[in-house]
């Protein structure tokens, strides 16, 4: 007890002997602090230089201890400007570029470039890889650097739909709507109120909900505004941003996936959102994909058709699971929200202020309650999810609140794996992944009919061997595509 109270003094003492007499002291040691990180950065801009070669970039850095580092520029593989809100004001950018294998912290950074230099560095370095890569492949002569081809530019009022409408604000408004039912079934259930601490909770976190959702939607406004979506020769180019720009080029012979993403707002609204990944280093998300925020479910072939030069990104029609797989579907999500409505209750009843009947009969409206919704749901999800798999591609989908569904070259599949639990293999069902160099995640489908997944896990890694047909130098996307233009 003694030590106890010593401690509490300690710590009233320390608080009452702050006060604003030391706040300059704070100020003085964040203007050190800041002083010192700006003479870093000066000092070492100061000892980084880059050099321009002939087939290759040279780059030097470090004070005491002197780094360099060579960048072939066949082995480019994104070049990327960004701004930031300081650096729009004073006219300078960032190119950052990486090469096959690169780890993300080892992708070379350009800070405190002109602008104008930047982009032109940029053109330089792209239109510099493909006429190495052109005379290594066929020898003949270099073409000049071909033009940039609008694809799709996102109106305003696309972009706000899109924030608006993301999956992580569908989840909050669902989490806020559903704690103000709890709320209001309390009051019901409940004659003399319900417990002060249920109110509070629920009252701030639909507060917290609603303040997530402005927030989200604010940042991915941010992020995407003047979203625009082009093609130079093998490359897809990507502009975004309004406090901070980027721009995002991603070659389409390393586009390793496709992902078509919506929920069940953008569905009932007929849109979804596409995901392009490529095989870029690990931790440099901003140059290993391409997001196109907001596309008509009705034009998704069209776009990507157009965008990458092929018609084999396009999703073959799924192959529904087996019925098993739908009786554990409905199962788990019945499980699910009856855990969580049991859990729900048992956190908030206050002992003494409910009944043992008027227990009951909440745990017995939690079952009729997950019943209701688990069902449903789950027959969803089972009809939502599937495979399928032409000559050239695998496909994988699944999930409601966030369907996803991805296209994967078979010629760029890493490897194939199952997995099957005791409760999957006693129905005959597993889970098939397929490995993708540089995706985030695994394509993936759970309880798929366990012959199926052994087959696709056997057969698809030996067909990866062929080689990938390469894409055609010349093409132009057709004139009656409504992507090859954008007014």
């Amino acid at each position: 007890m003694a030590l106890t109270v010593g401690t509490m003094s300690s710590v009233r003492g320390a608080a009452e002997g702050w006060g604003p007499a030391d706040f300059p002291i704070t100020l003085l040691l964040v203007q050190i602090g800041l002083v010192v990180r700006g003479l870093s950065d000066t000092v070492g801009w100061w000892f980084r230089t880059y050099r321009l070669e002939e087939d290759q970039l040279v780059l030097d850095q470090g004070i005491l201890a002197r780094r360099r580092k060579v960048v072939p520029y066949r082995r480019l593989q994104q070049v990327d400007i960004s701004r930031g809100p300081v650096a729009q004001l004073v006219g300078l950018a960032a190119v950052r570029f990486s090469t096959a294998g690169d780890a993300g912290s080892s992708a070379v950074t350009l800070r405190y470039l002109d602008h104008r230099q930047a982009e032109v560095l940029r053109s330089w370095l792209l239109a510099t890889r493909d006429r190495l890569t052109e005379e290594t492949t066929d020898g003949g002569p270099s073409r000049p650097p071909p033009p940039e081809r609008p694809i799709l530019a996102l109106e305003p009022a696309r972009l706000v739909l899109a924030a608006v409408t993301s999956t992580s604000n569908l989840i909050l408004v669902g989490i806020a709507l559903l704690a103000a039912v709890v709320l209001t079934g309390a009051n019901v259930l409940i004659p003399e109120g319900p417990p002060a601490r249920l109110v509070g909770l629920t009252t701030s976190g639909i507060f917290l909900m609603a303040f997530g959702v402005a927030l989200g939607t604010v940042t991915t406004l941010l992020d995407t505004w003047q979203w625009e979506l082009a093609s130079r020769g093998d490359d897809l180019v990507s502009r975004r941003g309004l406090l901070t720009t980027r721009n995002v080029s991603l070659p389409r012979r390393r586009v390793q996936l496709v992902m078509l993403s919506d929920n069940p707002v953008r569905r009932a609204l007929g849109v979804v959102q596409v995901s392009v990944d490529s095989a870029a280093p690990a931790g440099a998300s901003d140059g290993a994909r391409i997001v196109i925020p907001l596309v008509d479910r009705a034009h998704v072939a069209d776009l990507l058709q157009t965008a990458m030069g092929t018609d084999q990104w396009v999703p073959p029609p799924l192959t529904p699971r087996t019925a098993p797989a739908l009786r554990r579907a409905v199962l788990r999500r019945v499980v699910l929200c009856a855990l969580l409505g049991v859990l729900l209750v048992v956190a908030w009843a206050v002992p003494g202020t409910l009944s043992d009947s008027m227990l009951a009969g909440l745990l017995v409206g939690v079952l009729v309650v997950a019943t209701a919704i688990g069902v449903p749901w789950g027959r969803v999800a089972h009809a939502r999810a599937g495979w399928a798999r032409t000559g050239t591609v695998v496909s994988f989908a699944a999930g409601v609140i966030s369907h996803v569904q991805s296209v994967q070259p078979i010629n760029r599949i890493q490897s194939a794996r199952t997995t099957a639990s005791p409760f999957q293999r006693r129905v005959g069902l597993a889970t098939c992944a397929m490995d993708v160099a540089g995706a985030t995640g695994a394509p993936s489908l759970y309880d798929m009919d366990a012959v199926e997944a052994r087959h696709l896990r056997q057969e698809l890694p030996r067909r990866a061997a062929v080689a990938p047909a390469p894409m055609p130098a010349d093409f132009e996307p057709e004139a009656e595509s409504q992507f090859s233009v954008v007014e």
